[in-house]
């Protein structure tokens, strides 16, 4: 029987990112877009402090999902300065 560990470090993730996406944040950009609900949506500083990175490092796997047509970007109210993102 083959067991499977489910605790994987936080550089491991980034390995198998970059070996199965091309890019070492892309994995968590995902999971992070699939663990929200259809009617939710992310926004990517709270997700950067989570991993302990800049927001920016999401960018570029956001411009391809976005331009993939598998993310949006949703309207900012004038109040509120955060950028969300949903995917579609």
């Amino acid at each position: 029987m083959i067991q499977y560990s489910t605790v994987v470090s936080l550089d491991e993730l980034r390995d198998l990112s970059s070996a199965m996406f091309g890019h070492r944040y892309r994995l968590e950009l995902l999971a992070a877009l699939a663990r929200v609900g259809s009617d939710e949506a992310i926004c990517l500083t709270p997700l950067a402090r989570g991993c302990q990175v800049l927001s920016s490092v999401y960018y570029p796997s956001l411009k391809v999902l976005v331009t993939a047509g598998l993310v949006r970007r949703m309207a900012r109210t004038r109040d509120d300065r955060r950028v969300l993102y949903a995917r579609t």
